[in-house]
């Protein structure tokens, strides 16, 4: 019979009962859920703190199917998930959002397989990490930069939002050396209407490179400004599909990417290893006796380095971390503890601590376990959020626009500026009021309408103009923007309105103006053509008249005298000279104002005319005259008038051979047209300044409602049409 020392093997006996209880308590007293699943998705164990998540107790599961506890669409992944990390030697992590009677949370997941003493295995681990806060605060910080994009203009460099056009979609400057332009004459324009040719193009080609590769493009460039050579050192990001932010002087340094740290797998240390948290046993005394990889990697000294070492000596305040592991051996745990970790560089990480004494199989107490979990990033998130609602905050109360923001029709906030331009005495005077009765009855259906759009599809509708009513009674116009934000979990309607009453005011006074302008015209009109009238009259009723009587006479005396040889003579001399000037008056007479226009009408008075010139010019002139309606006196003058104008300007610029002129009625407009063969003119000439001649007969044709068109062109002669609605 073989004889076997047990003095060796009772310690390591010992030891591995002692393992097995330290393991146990771990397993039992962390806070965060942990499960262990055979590979079929059995439950084989489970922890307090996923007993406590499931709203359950620990013999509730024990047994159950991962397809019972968390249904069958779930399970099925979880199983498979499961049976994956069975098969594999890696650990796998997983973010899952989990609705659980308990409420909804966001999970990290972290899947190690478990072997046993053949190597063999028998199951998986599976360890929760509750990370809903962070993925709250996330959420809120992303939609916090969803709802204040266009009001980041606290930073003190130069930021533009271009699209792939080249214009300025929106516009922070706060450098001082851009002063010189405002915000108004920036945005909207393009960046050739705001840069010289050279470095628009540059920006411009940068833009669109930036857009097509999807990636930051560095770019420099000059530009004078207030005779003052500038240099700018920008970087061009994507932003969207169709635009790119532009950051000039100022790149702001891109956040370091944290390492995912990953633990070797082991018989028992499994489950601290794969932990993201710091795991660390103190003894009795304070000194460490075992840490988990992510403690090395917070402090940045080696396993080797930290075993032994006093637990204090890795905070930023020793005495308070040797106050909360004596407070854990006198209490038996503590929870949330909060610490600063300091790392062999210098920097720190904020921490809570959950930790609990473990004992051995006596019930003696062998030191403590304690497990910090990082808490850097969520604080840094609130800080970030706090930071970000009171840069909104200061911006609205410093704009010089109102701005308002209601739900549900009901103001929830405004600004001081809301305050003077609603004619408040104070913000709590507007908030709690409807926003409809700030505005004026004939837009109240068209404010409704905007709002409803913008609450149904989320989208920004344009500026428009708006009539407003203060809380004093006061009507006043204001551009009003208005777009969809998050507040309070809400949806709600920023309106942003500006004061446009003067411009409106102003604009009213410039209509006003015109329209006098043009009355004073026909005014004018009338008054030269009723002075060429009376001239007429006056030379064809009193000149025309004696020299027809000095004619009567000569002729009586002609047949009375005896001396006939000589008297007949000079009688006949006269005759001649009162009969030609006879023929001046009548001519002086008919140009002033035909008498034909006033008892015939226009068409024989045009056909008239036309004849006049062909005798006096020797141009040939085809007329082409239908009947048209009877035309009141001041639009037949009119049409006349602008006939005598074309023809003259035929005469002085066109040398021109021929001419057509055509008058006729067409759907109820009245229609002439002078058409030559000459030379034609430029439309940069027809549309001068100086072309006065032009410039009248427009203005003769604005009190009928008319228009006149000219077509020409070099060498091709030129078509004035004139149309004039009848009524």
């Amino acid at each position: 019979m073989e004889t076997v020392d047990c003095t060796i093997q009772r310690p390591a006996a010992e030891l591995f009962n002692e393992n097995i209880e330290y393991y146990k308590l771990l397993f039992e007293n962390i806070g965060i859920p942990i499960f262990v699943f055979n590979i079929e998705g059995i439950v084989i164990s489970c922890n307090k703190a996923a007993n406590y998540i499931l709203g359950g107790k620990t013999s509730g599961y024990i047994g159950g199917s991962v397809l019972e506890i968390f249904g069958g669409t779930a399970g099925s992944e979880f199983l498979k998930r499961i049976q994956l990390s069975a098969a594999n030697d890696v650990n796998i992590e997983y973010e899952d959002f989990v609705q659980l009677p308990t409420g909804n949370f966001w999970f990290l997941s972290n899947i190690t397989r478990i072997i046993d003493k053949d190597a063999s295995v028998i199951g998986v681990q599976v360890i929760c990490n509750n990370i809903t806060k962070r993925k709250e605060i996330e959420e809120s910080i992303k939609k916090n930069e969803e709802k204040f994009h266009a009001l980041f203009s606290a930073l003190t460099d130069m930021i533009i939002e271009i699209d792939n056009e080249g214009r300025l979609v929106e516009v922070l400057t706060l450098n001082p050396s851009l002063h010189s332009k405002t915000y108004m004459e920036l945005v909207g324009k393009t960046l050739h209407e705001i840069f010289p040719k050279a470095q628009a193009d540059f920006i411009l080609s940068n833009v669109r490179r930036t857009l097509e590769k999807r990636e930051a493009v560095d770019i420099n460039h000059s530009l004078k400004i207030n005779e003052n050579e500038l240099l700018f050192e920008g970087k061009l990001s994507p932003l969207k599909s169709n635009s790119v932010l532009l950051v000039e002087r100022e790149v702001t340094e891109h956040i370091k990417a944290e390492e995912a740290v990953r633990f070797a797998n082991s018989y028992n240390r499994s489950l601290i290893e794969a932990s993201l948290d710091p795991f660390v046993t103190i003894g009795p005394d304070g000194k460490i006796t075992d840490v988990n990889k992510a403690t090395e990697l917070v402090t940045g000294f080696s396993h080797k380095q930290l075993i032994g070492d006093d637990f204090s000596n890795y905070f930023t305040y020793p005495t308070k971390a040797r106050a909360g592991y004596k407070k854990v051996l006198a209490e038996g745990f503590v929870r949330d503890y909060p610490l600063t970790i300091k790392h062999v560089s210098g920097t720190t990480t904020d921490v809570l601590y959950n930790a609990t004494v473990y004992k051995n199989e006596k019930g003696e107490i062998q030191g403590v376990f304690a497990a910090a979990h990082d808490i850097t990033i969520s604080k840094r998130a609130e800080v970030a959020l706090r930071e970000s609602e009171e840069k909104y905050r200061k911006l609205v109360e410093q704009s010089p626009d109102a701005v308002l923001i209601h739900v549900d029709g009901i103001i929830h906030f405004v600004n001081t500026s809301s305050v003077r331009l609603f004619e408040a005495a104070s913000k709590e005077e507007l908030i709690g009021k409807k926003i409809i009765d700030l505005v004026h009855p004939d837009f109240k259906q068209v404010v409704k309408q905007r709002v409803k759009k913008i609450i149904e599809k989320e989208v920004n509708v344009p500026t428009i103009e708006e009539k407003l009513i203060s809380l004093k009674g006061k009507i006043f116009y204001a551009d009003v923007t208005a777009t969809p934000i998050n507040l309070s979990g809400k949806n709600s309607v920023q309106v942003v309105a500006r004061d446009i009453t003067e411009r409106k005011e102003a604009q009213e006074e410039i209509h006003n103006s015109k329209k006098q302008l043009e009355q004073l015209y026909k005014h004018l009109n009338d008054v030269r053509e009723n002075e060429r009238a009376e001239i007429s009259r006056e030379i064809h009723d009193e000149l025309g008249q004696s020299l027809t009587a000095l004619r009567m006479d000569l002729s009586s005396i002609k047949e009375k005298v005896t001396d006939k040889i000589l008297v007949d003579k000079k009688i006949n001399d006269m005759l001649g000279i009162v009969n030609y000037t006879l023929k001046k008056v009548q001519k002086i007479s008919a140009t002033l104002r035909p008498g034909m226009l006033d008892d015939l009408g226009l068409v024989p008075s045009v056909e008239w005319y036309c004849h006049e010139f062909h005798e006096r010019t020797d141009i040939s002139c085809n007329c082409i005259l239908k009947e048209i309606p009877m035309l009141n006196q001041n639009l037949t003058l009119t049409l006349f008038r602008i006939l005598q104008e074309g023809l003259t300007n035929i005469i002085r610029h066109a040398k021109a051979k021929n001419v057509d002129v055509e008058l006729f009625a067409s759907d109820g407009t009245i229609i002439l047209k002078i058409i030559d063969d000459g030379v034609g003119a430029s439309q940069e000439k027809l549309n001068s300044k100086n072309s006065l001649g032009l410039m009248g007969m427009r203005e003769r044709l604005k009190q009928f409602n008319g228009a006149l068109e000219i077509i020409s062109s070099l060498n091709k002669g030129t078509t004035l049409v004139v149309s004039v609605p009848i009524n």
